[in-house]
């Protein structure tokens, strides 16, 4: 039998366990709660991504998104305006502009700094190139004004109808050139045949995006003093503004263009397939011909 002491130490390490079963567990924090509760109900994405549950946005976190928006639109600007010094290397920099904001009006870019280097450079070479053909379309709107002067009164009126035209074909060109050179992959030629064709198969996002453009320009060089008091404001913030509310439309546009192509190659990869099918089982059935053949030809 064991003696005193040893019940004493026994009936102490009962008491002990029960004091511990009895213990509440701490309280988890926010972010372990968070854990726990996305370990046993995952959220994921469309992409497949695995992520946290949604958190409600407060009026404070929206506050300091926008403040994070806004910083980066002058941040962007900045460097919009570094990048266009040679004035050859505007077409690449506005594509780097565009790169970004199409990607930071669905919340997709990483590091303004890092993401527009990264994008100027890639896309330096087509953008420059569309950039170049550009020029040179200036560049004869510019020899035809300064014949004007030494034309006759007829002749004159038809140079005004020519060039006329030719800054209307500027204006369904420019809007949308170069968000397609920041988005897709493609020649020059049909960089600039393509901004032409979707500007008039939609003219709603084209006027949009032309208005936002052209209204400020308009405003800013209507008269000297109102130029003298804004010209500054393009510099650091109008650029990036008028690319993020112009990407805004364009983006929505780009993801109904892109998942129509998607259906098309989706349906012709299924055509494909049933194609293929169909050579092999038209193969199986001359195959039982010719067994069923040689077991006539056997009897």
């Amino acid at each position: 039998m064991p003696n005193q002491d040893e019940t004493k130490e026994i009936s102490r390490q009962e008491a002990q366990n029960v004091g511990q079963e009895n213990k509440q567990d701490p309280p988890l924090s926010a972010a372990a709660a968070r854990l726990a509760a996305l370990a046993e109900d995952p959220v994921v994405d469309p992409n497949g991504d695995v992520g946290l549950p949604p958190v409600p946005t407060t009026r404070k976190e929206r506050f300091l998104r926008g403040c994070d928006l806004f910083g980066d639109m002058v941040f962007l600007n900045i460097m919009f305006a570094v990048g266009c010094v040679p004035l050859i290397t505007i077409g690449a920099s506005f594509t780097a502009l565009y790169s970004v904001m199409l990607k930071m009006v669905r919340n997709e870019e990483g590091a303004a700094l890092k993401s527009f280097w990264k994008e100027y450079r890639k896309n330096l070479i087509p953008a420059t190139k569309v950039w170049f053909v550009v020029l040179l379309m200036f560049a004869g709107v510019y020899v035809e004004y300064v014949k004007m002067v030494s034309m006759s009164d007829s002749a004159l009126k038809s140079m005004i109808l020519v060039i006329g035209l030719e800054f209307i074909f500027f204006a369904i060109l420019l809007p949308l050139l170069f968000p397609l050179v920041a988005r897709y992959e493609n020649t020059t030629f049909n960089y600039l045949k393509n901004s032409v064709v979707l500007a008039l198969s939609r003219p709603t996002v084209w006027v949009r995006v032309l208005l936002m453009w052209i209204g400020p320009v308009l405003i800013t060089l209507s008269k000297p003093k109102i130029f003298y008091y804004t010209w500054y404001l393009w510099i650091f913030i109008f650029c990036g503004l008028l690319s993020y509310a112009s990407s805004l439309i364009i983006r929505g546009y780009f993801d109904e263009l892109e998942g129509s192509e998607k259906e098309k190659v989706q349906a012709a990869k299924e055509e494909e397939k049933q194609q293929a099918k169909a050579p092999s089982r038209s193969i199986a059935g001359k195959a039982a011909y010719k067994t069923r053949d040689k077991q006539e030809e056997e009897e």
